[in-house]
């Protein structure tokens, strides 16, 4: 189990390294099917304590990422 969480982690710094060169999200400079499935990730490390915290740019993504309508709705 040590090695999943260890592996989401180092995914979870490559995610902030992206978010911080500039970037709002993964792919094409706006929201993509990228974005669903990383926003999916950073929350699944969020609601399994993987990260008690996380970076900044990777918050801030994943606010916008939940804050879209569609999310919203999915998540009803």
């Amino acid at each position: 189990m040590n090695y999943v969480i260890e592996a989401m982690r180092k995914r979870l710094g490559l995610v902030d390294a992206h978010l911080r060169d500039g970037r709002d999200y993964m792919a094409a400079g706006r929201f993509t099917a990228a974005d669903i499935s990383v926003g999916w990730s950073v929350g699944i490390a969020k609601y399994f304590g993987v990260v008690e915290t996380l970076e900044p740019a990777v918050q801030a993504y994943f606010e916008r990422v939940t804050a879209r309508p569609a999310y919203k709705k999915a998540a009803g």
